[in-house]
């Protein structure tokens, strides 16, 4: 497997949404909560505050500050931690979190219980979603979907190797080897999409929580540019959940315009601007994706976007190739 150089593509405020939907036993995996009834349901272990002072500008002070906070988290045996404030200033950034033991990790819209893994061994097992983008079995994912697997396995066809992955990009190349050739996802040709277009995307969000099938959102293309003006992602309202990370989006046409990957953080956001932001979701580009698969020598579709189609339409042509991919730490 070849890992890419890591480059940080997400600001501070940006939560990474790919395998937060799994259940992880207790002290293997440190969150942040933002449900204050942690305070009545988990162990109270302690207050703890930290400072960082050697960044070069305030999101990098504030992630110094709370991946302080982290290992201080892991250090104390708690497995979650409530901030209760976060200043920064020219001078660096400032954290004071409380510490708890809960029992249960993972996505804060899932509190679920601490559950061995289905295959009833030590470790954990989370969730995400990719798509087949060719006849031989090839499937994108969001890097950060496989990154800390143990084994990568596609329900119901068995285990999928990582062949490649590209950290600064978000992005991660499966095989999955199955007797019967896959119907692949087309890519967009001709000209790119442009903000106003509308997008559809689907993935297999909150796993154990709603529907165990995929399930579609819709919405329209923002900006052209993620967070700090990142060109390789582009904004979008189409809503996307813990699961959602890895699944196509799709034109107008049924065609890939790009990889759902992220969303805006609502609680850090509000806690640091007072203002809820919604529907504000990222995904990596086409181009990118393309450029991706042209390095792995990957021999993908193209068409142009035209007809429009219903989205209902879009919809079934997608459940044939969007998969859930299952990481098993």
């Amino acid at each position: 497997m070849r890992i890419f150089a890591f480059v940080g593509v997400f600001a501070s405020v940006v939560s990474l949404i790919g395998c937060a939907t799994g259940l992880t036993r207790a002290g293997s995996m440190i969150r942040e909560s933002t449900d204050l009834s942690v305070r009545n349901r988990c162990e109270f272990i302690g207050t703890i505050d930290e400072s960082e002072r050697m960044g070069a500008g305030q999101g990098d002070n504030r992630r110094g500050a709370l991946n302080r906070v982290r290992n201080r988290v892991a250090e104390l045996g708690g497995d979650t931690f409530l901030i209760v404030s976060l200043d920064t200033d020219n001078s660096g950034a400032y954290v004071q979190a409380e510490v708890y033991g809960c029992g249960t990790v993972g996505s804060s819209a899932s509190h679920a219980p601490a559950t061995p893994a289905p295959s009833g061994r030590e470790g954990s097992m989370t969730t995400g979603s990719g798509f087949y983008v060719s006849r031989s079995g090839h499937v994108l994912t969001n890097a950060h979907v496989v990154e800390q697997c143990r084994e990568v396995r596609i329900p119901p066809t068995g285990t999928a190797e990582i062949v490649a992955r590209d950290d600064a990009s978000d992005l991660a190349l499966l095989k999955n080897d199955i007797a019967n050739q896959p119907i692949p996802a087309i890519f967009r040709g001709g000209r790119g999409v442009q903000p106003g277009a509308g997008v559809v995307v689907i993935g297999f969000p909150l796993q154990g929580i709603i529907s165990s099938g995929p399930s579609v959102t819709t919405g329209i293309i923002s900006s052209l540019a993620g967070p700090s003006n990142d060109r390789r992602l582009f904004q979008m309202t189409a809503p996307i959940h813990p699961g959602s990370s890895g699944g196509p989006v799709l034109d107008d046409a049924g065609n890939v315009v790009g990889v759902a990957t992220a969303k805006l953080d609502p609680f850090v956001v509000a806690r640091e601007t007072g203002d809820i932001p919604q529907n504000i979701s990222f995904a990596v580009s086409a181009g990118i994706a393309r450029a991706f698969l042209d390095a792995e020598g990957v021999r993908y579709e193209i068409l142009p976007s035209d007809p429009a189609l219903p989205t209902e339409n879009i919809a079934t042509r997608a459940r044939q190739f969007t998969l859930r991919i299952e990481c098993r730490e």
